[in-house]
C-alpha cells in the first residue's frame, strides 16, 4: 500500500479514535500513559475529572514537551486546573500510590515496548488501578496490517498484536476484556483485493486498530 494512502488511513483512524475517547465513561482520576499530544485534554467530556498525563520529554514524537504544559497553564479557556503532567516512563509509576486511578488509558504505546517493558508496565498499571477500575488499550492490529501488506505500522514498533493475542496477554495480568471492545477501520480481503471500511465495529480481529476496554479484576 502506498505511503500517502497509509498516512490518510492513519489520519482518519485518529479521528475515529477521538470519537471513542469521547465515549469513555466517567472516572474521577485518570492516568494517560505515553500521552504524547495529550488527546484526552480536548476530547474527554467530564470536566470534573483529574487527568494525569505522563510521557518522556525526549520521546521521539517530541509532543510531550514543556510547551504543552505552558499552553495548558496560560490558556484562559483551557481546563488547566484538572490537568497534571508527570515526566516518567510507563514502566516506572513509583510516584503514584496503589489504587490511585479509576481509569488508565494506554494508547499507541504497547507496540513500542519490549517484552520486559510490557511486563513491568502492566504490573505497574495493575498496582495503581483501583479494583474494578478500567484499562483502555489502543494498538495496531497485526492481522489487519498483514492484510494490507505493511506488517509493521512504523519502523519503531517492536511488536504488534492481534486482538486475540492482546486479550490473552492482558488476562494473564488480571485484566478482563468487556463487551465495549472496538476495532477502528475494518480491513478484509475480497477476491484478492483489500477492502477498508471507514467505521468503528465490534470485531477486534479485523480492525486496523484495536480498541480494548478491560476491567481490573483484583
Amino acid at each position: 500500500m502506498k505511503k500517502d494512502v497509509l498516512i490518510n488511513i492513519n489520519n482518519y483512524a485518529d479521528v475515529l479514535l477521538r470519537t471513542q475517547m469521547i465515549s469513555l465513561p466517567f472516572a474521577q482520576r485518570i492516568l494517560d500513559l505515553g500521552a504524547g499530544s495529550c488527546v484526552l485534554k480536548d476530547v474527554y467530556p467530564f470536566l470534573d475529572s483529574v487527568i494525569t498525563f505522563t510521557d518522556l520529554e525526549d520521546s521521539e514524537s517530541g509532543t510531550f514537551q514543556l510547551s504543552m504544559k505552558k499552553y495548558i497553564d496560560t490558556d484562559p479557556n483551557a481546563r488547566c486546573s484538572n490537568f497534571k503532567f508527570v515526566e516518567t516512563s510507563c514502566t516506572d509509576l513509583s510516584m503514584f500510590e496503589d489504587n490511585s486511578f479509576e481509569l488508565v488509558v494506554f494508547s499507541h504505546v504497547i507496540e513500542h515496548l519490549t517484552e520486559e517493558e510490557i511486563d513491568s508496565t502492566l504490573k505497574e498499571i495493575k498496582r495503581v488501578l483501583v479494583p474494578k477500575g478500567n484499562l483502555v488499550v489502543v494498538t495496531p492490529n497485526k492481522t489487519a496490517r498483514i492484510i494490507v501488506g505493511t506488517y509493521m505500522a512504523h519502523a519503531d514498533h517492536i511488536e504488534e498484536f492481534t486482538g486475540e493475542e492482546l486479550v490473552e496477554m492482558l488476562e494473564k495480568y488480571g485484566f478482563v476484556a468487556t463487551n465495549n471492545n472496538r476495532s477502528i477501520l475494518k480491513v478484509t480481503e475480497d477476491n484478492g483485493k483489500q477492502v477498508l471500511e471507514m467505521n468503528v465495529h465490534n470485531d477486534i480481529n479485523t480492525g486496523y486498530f484495536t480498541f480494548l476496554y478491560c476491567e481490573n479484576t483484583k
